[in-house]
């Protein structure tokens, strides 16, 4: 009687463990699996970041090129006035 029922604790004992094993071994699942996403989550963030980062220097280049343009525009018509009223004192 005394044999049967020391089988009996062990027998519980050791499924408790097994239950505990099992626990921590999906709890340790559980937070690789959460850092797992929050380094794709990041890895997203900085790839977010790097595109707008290019896409603001782009319209900053462009806006700098059209900047110089209006300014070569600008030069030339002023050339172009100049040289009419020498023409106009000219004649």
């Amino acid at each position: 009687m005394k044999e049967e029922e020391e089988k009996v604790q062990e027998e519980k004992k050791r499924k408790e463990e097994e239950r505990k094993r099992k626990k921590e071994k999906e709890k340790k699942n559980k937070e690789k699996k959460r850092e797992e996403e929050e380094r794709k989550m990041e890895k997203k963030k900085a790839e977010e970041k790097k595109k707008r980062e290019e896409e603001r220097k782009k319209e900053e280049e462009k806006k700098v090129e059209e900047e110089k343009k209006k300014r070569e525009d600008d030069k030339k018509e002023k050339e172009k006035k100049k040289r009419k009223r020498e023409d106009e004192r000219k004649r």
